[in-house]
């Protein structure tokens, strides 16, 4: 998300790659140093789970936490250490502009199996999945973005719960903002490549261009 905070493409959109050791890497690597040298963010935020930040969020030890829509509700419902009625959802920043940087954005894949004993039951499921009522269910539910732009025309999307909807609707529709590509090859291996490249970078003082090049290296992106 932050290396697509920068007005340039980053990302190759073919194959998804980008220069691990180009200028915008470095930038956010610095970037990352330096909120850990602050003391902005902890050196073990890497290896903290979602309901370990929901923990201290909701008990005021932590400022901003980073979360998907779905949880929010469960924010919301455990503040302790705050109002809960001040939580808002903001956009990432960029680097070099007004506009926000990329979400990552997660999303259900559903598929049928062609040995399906039930195929054309199956079949209707998927359709109904996709159909307003069900989008609407998924709002209400589960906090979830609707598949569906005709949906959001629904009054819950004018009460308290439905407005946080149609702020990650704004976030995500607004000039300049940017999806990651969709062809990055092998997603889990470099998501943990990078784990351990920000692990570092936050809980120790490795050498930054170090870390890089060992990510490089690990991804055999040379």
């Amino acid at each position: 998300m932050l290396l697509n905070g920068f007005k340039k493409e980053v990302f190759d959109q073919e194959t998804g790659r980008f220069d691990l050791l180009g200028p915008e890497s470095v930038r956010v690597a610095e970037t990352l140093r330096s909120l850990a040298t602050s003391g902005a963010v902890p050196g073990d935020a890497i290896t903290a789970t979602g309901q370990d930040i929901q923990d201290q969020f909701a008990s005021g030890r932590y400022a901003v936490a980073m979360a998907f829509g779905p949880r929010y509700s469960a924010y919301v419902d455990s503040a302790a250490g705050y109002d809960a009625s001040t939580l808002k959802v903001r956009a990432w920043p960029s680097f070099d502009s007004d506009s926000p940087s990329a979400l990552l954005g997660p999303y259900w894949n559903v598929g049928l199996s062609a040995k399906s004993g039930n195929l054309g039951k199956a079949a209707a499921f998927v359709e109904h999945l996709y159909s307003k009522d069900a989008s609407l269910a998924w709002a209400k539910k589960a906090g979830q973005v609707p598949d569906r732009r005709s949906v959001l025309k629904d009054p819950f999307f004018a009460t308290g719960k439905g407005e946080v909807i149609t702020d990650f609707v704004k976030i995500i529709e607004a000039d300049g903002a940017r999806v990651l590509p969709q062809r990055i090859e092998d997603v889990t291996k470099l998501a943990n490549v990078l784990n351990g490249a920000v692990q570092r970078l936050l809980g120790t003082k490795d050498d930054i261009t170090t870390i890089l090049k060992d990510a490089q290296s690990e991804l055999g992106w040379q």
